[in-house]
């Protein structure tokens, strides 16, 4: 299975005369360009989901890696609290490693 380009992902501004509003590309060392967000709109204005969209993308190496090192913790620390709290936090967690293409 492929892996993803680790972090630091970086923003990189991209301008296209053709296409109105900003563009910032997400990019990494390893790799350049990940991938291509809207920053501005066509009209200038700044949009905040967009801004917030992006900046989740960028963090998402960072958050992978959190999810796991949780996980690991988790796991090796043989905590067996046997709650069902416990249970749905871990699954929530393994989940969110499988979605991202990542195997444990």
């Amino acid at each position: 299975m492929a892996r993803h380009d680790k972090a630091p992902w970086i923003f990189t501004e991209h301008w296209d005369e053709d296409e109105p509003g900003e563009i910032r590309c997400i990019s990494s060392e390893e790799h350049g360009a990940l991938a291509t967000v809207v920053w501005r709109m066509e009209d200038g204005e700044s949009s905040p989901k967009c801004e917030a969209n992006a900046k989740l993308i960028l963090a998402a190496p960072d958050l992978l890696d959190a999810l796991k090192q949780v996980n690991a913790l988790l796991y090796s620390k043989g905590i067996k609290l046997g709650s069902d709290d416990y249970f749905k936090a871990r699954s929530i967690i393994v989940n969110a490693i499988h979605k991202a293409g990542e195997e444990m």
